[in-house]
């Protein structure tokens, strides 16, 4: 059963002593605003300061990340980024991938582009897709490195792309579409859009294999997200943590519920954490 924390948090909680910490980044690890506060921006430096091994999972790509909210990490921190699809360090290594395979990839920019809608995706640190979503993130407070400019090198196997400005057909053919996992999900202004990525995945895969490589299980895992797309990692963990200002479904699965992302929810049950 749930058990929802309102103004404290209770010191049994932490019975369970989590070796790892995984955080999704909207609305989770930031505010509603897409900004790390500095609270919790303090309380991520007094995690530096222990054993426990700590990261983001994230529908986002390692490109969007490395300029704003990696540098809050340690440098020899590891990440679960693209939906699952993908485990890099905060300097850009792939330590572990699971790929849209690269014809499938050129089938979806094509359909995506014949359809009316818009894609992107990430290779590296460049973030690439339609002239609309690339202008858009070229201009991004987070200091995204944007490239519109695709070509063959670009459209080999990536772990995620996203489909947005949706059309009633591009929803039709994105149902159908064999050998992928396509997530409906919901942007700024509660904008729908869809992530997909190869056919297994999910934040929960990811996850699994970033506690491999830290050294630990899953069991020993506690994870903190807010959206649909955390389902499965908060139900899969050792102790799945749901934000305040997560949905109800969320709410549900996870053991725990903090407070509002905007009223620090994070870094105040961080900093209980470290000092119990």
């Amino acid at each position: 059963m749930t058990r929802k924390i309102n103004n404290r948090i209770e010191d049994s909680f932490f019975d369970f002593r989590p070796k790892g910490l995984l955080f999704d980044v909207d609305k989770t690890l930031t505010n509603t605003q897409r900004v790390l506060s500095q609270r919790t921006i303090s309380s991520l430096n007094m995690l530096r300061d222990t054993e426990i091994k700590f990261g983001v999972h994230t529908g986002r790509s390692y490109a969007m990340l490395k300029n704003y909210i990696l540098t809050f990490f340690p440098d020899q921190s590891m990440h679960v980024t693209s939906g699952g699809g993908e485990v890099v360090t905060r300097e850009g290594i792939v330590v572990w991938s699971r790929n849209i395979v690269s014809s499938a990839v050129r089938l979806i920019i094509d359909e995506t582009e014949k359809l009316g809608s818009e894609y992107c995706f990430s290779q590296g640190d460049t973030f690439y897709g339609s002239r609309g979503i690339v202008t858009k993130y070229s201009n991004h407070p987070w200091k995204i490195r944007t490239n519109m400019q695709i070509d063959e090198a670009n459209l080999a196997a990536v772990p995620l792309i996203s489909i947005v400005d949706l059309n009633t057909q591009s929803k039709n053919f994105f149902k159908y579409l064999d050998g992928v996992t396509v997530k409906k999900m919901l942007g700024e202004n509660n904008q729908p859009y869809l992530d997909i990525t190869q056919g297994d995945v999910t934040k929960l895969i990811g996850s699994i294999a970033w506690a491999g490589l830290n050294g630990f299980g899953v069991e020993e895992v506690a994870a903190f997200g807010d959206a649909e797309n955390d389902l499965e990692i908060l139900g899969g963990v050792g102790l799945g943590i749901a934000m305040g200002n997560a949905i109800e479904e969320v709410k549900k699965v996870a053991k725990i519920v903090i407070k509002h992302t905007d009223e620090d929810g994070l870094a105040q049950f961080i900093e209980k954490l470290i000092k119990f």
